[in-house]
């Protein structure tokens, strides 16, 4: 449950529609899941094998196999760095969004007030001392968690949060299904060519653009390259199965 939460999220809710509609719809879908089932297979079972066999982090499993490769860990934590500043804003604008909801809710004073959804986002990035708070108290949280360990903290947030994310999928699905347009949507994700017959797109979309997109959203969603799979394959028994540990995840990312 801690490996599906480090990757389900965020990069996969908004990140990965986003890049599908910009690189033609079914054909981005096609060669991610072509990637994510000949590559991703490989990287991920590699990377778990290897916490579960030296029982250590990223650059401590790497220090194991050989010191020259040391380097290799560092970069993975490096990688993690580099996504974690940009996810601190997004982090405080899910919880503004949250607080917006609430104060809706209860017709209290910090909702919306009234204002459009592009009226709300603008207000709010232009107020430097807002987007601060809240990208600092995303911060404290995610430290509380962490401080709790895998186990005692990750695992145990996500063991709730997770399956509270799936249910509120269910209902972005089912209410994204009935507003309107929604069938020329569905085709645009699942019928091959419609983008570009129909005129949505000018024209299609540069082949090696669209296979190193979907590559880059397979490590990305499968949380490869940057340690986390050492890590959580630390903390597996000797006798897990990695394949069906594999297997797991992709069906929920």
């Amino acid at each position: 449950m801690a490996a599906v939460g480090s990757a389900v999220g965020l990069g996969n809710i908004w990140g990965f529609p986003n890049k599908m509609g910009a690189s033609g719809g079914f054909t981005f879908l096609i060669i991610y899941l072509i990637l994510a089932a000949l590559c991703g297979f490989i990287v991920m079972v590699g990377e778990l094998a290897l916490g579960r066999k030296t029982g250590k982090g990223a650059v401590g499993a790497y220090k194991v196999l050989s010191k020259k490769f040391k380097w290799l860990g560092w970069l993975g934590i490096a990688s993690a760095f580099f996504i974690m500043s940009f996810y601190c804003a997004l982090g405080g604008y899910c919880i503004k969004y949250l607080v917006l909801n609430v104060g809706n809710l209860f017709n209290a004073g910090f909702g919306t007030n009234g204002l459009s959804g592009g009226e709300v986002f603008t207000n709010f990035i232009s107020n430097q001392g807002q987007s601060v708070l809240f990208g600092l108290i995303f911060v404290v949280i995610t430290m509380l968690i962490v401080m709790g360990g895998v186990g005692g903290g990750i695992e145990k947030v996500c063991s709730i949060g997770m399956p509270a994310l799936f249910v509120m999928l269910i209902i972005c699905i089912i209410r994204a299904c009935t507003l309107e347009n929604a069938v020329d949507g569905l085709k645009y994700m699942f019928v091959p060519g419609w983008a570009v017959a129909n005129g949505v797109i000018e024209k299609a979309p540069n082949f090696f653009n669209v296979v190193s997109t979907a590559g880059g959203q397979m490590f990305f969603s499968l949380s490869l390259g940057m340690g986390a799979m050492i890590t959580y394959g630390s903390y597996l028994n000797k006798k897990e199965n990695l394949e069906k540990n594999w297997v797991a995840r992709p069906c929920c990312s």
